[in-house]
């Protein structure tokens, strides 16, 4: 397997103008249920799209091409189970491996129309997911949009680290002034707390030992939820490790900084990848972001509890989103550390922590953990992930414009889980089932109008203060 994909790097090296079309033969191919179940395409997915990103192939070409191969892959995986199941469970590998079905149907049973988003990122059942869709007879009207969806969201967060890795290798971060055992550490770091939280969901589940074993102390019966009956020791053990990881992270940036070599070298990559396609996209996403839209929005969100009787969690919510702003001015006040300088118009507030970045992933972890909070235990996850693309696109976004460094991205977000936690852990004591129906049509509504005129209002101005100063 080394040997072939290190020709095909050679060979695409030599011919970088197939790199596309072999992204999007590549997920099409990994998609597919009869083939996708035992070839590992997210290798040569990775190394395709970091050669793309040190040769300066489009990223849009790059992200489109292996979007629509993934989508064909899963249409033809959805009809082939729709028309013609039978003869293929017969046949190499499901006759093998009758289990991989079984593991799709309980899925989609389990999750409905959203396991085709979901199941999208989950690397086991990922190929077969589609056929098993097919073959249950979901309506193809229903399958084939979220699909769509699905692709689309998918493209990205697998060709965007490989890319990002190329253009970084490019711009010379392996260089030894740029300390590269430091930036692996933090990539370490990283990778850490995410496996962290993960491990944490799962060994504090209401059947884990852990869970058990307090389950029954007397100390913990007040903060049970009248909803679900469960204790929020997920929410008590997200806030100890953000916390933790922000306080290391300020510690960091404020007692000399190691990682500012990494810091300069992400910024220096996005600046480099400018064009005015993306920033017409980028300060749209990024106005989404402000504090003058977000907290609108949660006033209408709290309004909406409010009458739906939730009045605790419209407290709660409108408090969270207060505190945030009061911790984000007292440390960017406190640390006084300056932003990039590279823009015209540069930002008068200060850098660390990053508040778009913070106020953004409350806002969508908030919104997740209202609309978790009536399912099972094992659903939740699933409507974590999602949450966690818009946000970490307007994260993305204040990277690419050059406003924050990267330590700031992750000291916001840090700070955000940590007050999101807080906000749960309070608020478990008086949780309430949220049933949308037709006042949440109008939340809705009124949600869509309200952005739809602060970002016409907000974009030509923005556009213009986020311009780069030229190269």
């Amino acid at each position: 397997m080394n040997d072939t994909l290190s020709a095909l790097s050679d060979w695409l090296g030599q011919n970088p103008q197939w790199i596309p079309l072999t992204l999007g033969l590549t997920a099409l191919i990994e998609s597919a249920a009869m083939i996708g179940v035992v070839i590992p395409g997210v290798a040569v997915l990775y190394a395709a799209s970091a050669l793309a990103g040190v040769l300066d192939i489009s990223l849009a070409a790059c992200i489109g091409a292996a979007a629509l191969g993934a989508f064909i892959g899963d249409v033809a995986s959805f009809y082939l189970g729709r028309y013609a199941h039978r003869p293929a469970l017969r046949v190499w590998p499901f006759k093998q491996h009758p289990d991989w079905i079984i593991r799709g149907e309980r899925f989609i049973q389990r999750h409905g129309i959203p396991s085709v988003v979901i199941g999208r990122f989950v690397g086991p059942i990922r190929p077969v997911l589609p056929f098993v869709a097919g073959m249950l007879a979901m309506p193809p009207q229903r399958f084939i949009p979220v699909n769509a969806l699905s692709a689309m969201l998918w493209s990205p967060a697998y060709i965007l680290p490989g890319y990002l890795f190329g253009r970084l290798a490019e711009a010379g971060l392996d260089a030894p002034q740029n300390s590269p055992w430091l930036n692996l550490l933090l990539l370490v770091i990283i990778a850490g707390g995410l496996i962290t939280l993960g491990l944490l969901h799962r060994g504090l589940s209401p059947g884990s030992a852990a869970y058990q074993k307090l389950d029954h102390h007397p100390t913990w019966q007040q903060w049970r939820s009248p909803l679900s009956g469960e204790l929020p020791l997920t929410s008590m053990a997200l806030g100890i490790v953000a916390l933790t990881t922000f306080v290391a992270i300020a510690l960091t940036v404020t007692l000399g900084n190691p990682l500012a070599p990494l810091d300069q070298a992400i910024t220096a990559l996005f600046r480099n990848a400018r064009t005015p396609e993306w920033d017409s996209l980028v300060v749209l996403i990024t106005s989404f972001g402000d504090s003058a839209n977000l907290l609108p929005l949660s006033l209408l969100i709290a309004l909406f509890l409010w009458y739906r009787g939730d009045r605790a969690g419209a407290l709660h919510w409108i408090g969270a989103m207060l505190l945030l702003a009061l911790l984000n001015h007292l440390t960017k006040t406190g640390f006084a550390l300056p932003r990039p300088d590279y823009l015209l118009q540069p930002l008068s507030s200060y850098s660390f922590p990053s508040a778009h970045s913070s106020n953004s992933t409350l806002f969508f972890a908030l919104c997740a953990c209202w609309l978790a909070q009536s399912r099972p235990y094992h659903q939740r996850l699933g409507i974590y992930a999602l949450a966690t693309l818009p946000a970490a696109a307007i994260c993305l976004s204040r990277l690419y414009l050059g406003v924050h460094w990267l330590t700031d991205v992750i000291g916001g977000v840090c700070l955000a889980l940590t007050v999101c936690a807080a906000t749960r852990f309070s608020h478990s004591r008086w949780q309430q089932p949220v049933r949308f129906r037709r006042s949440g049509l109008v939340l809705l509504l009124g949600a869509s109008l309200w952005t739809t005129l602060y970002l016409c209002w907000r974009y030509p101005s923005a556009l213009v203060g986020y311009t780069p100063i030229p190269l």
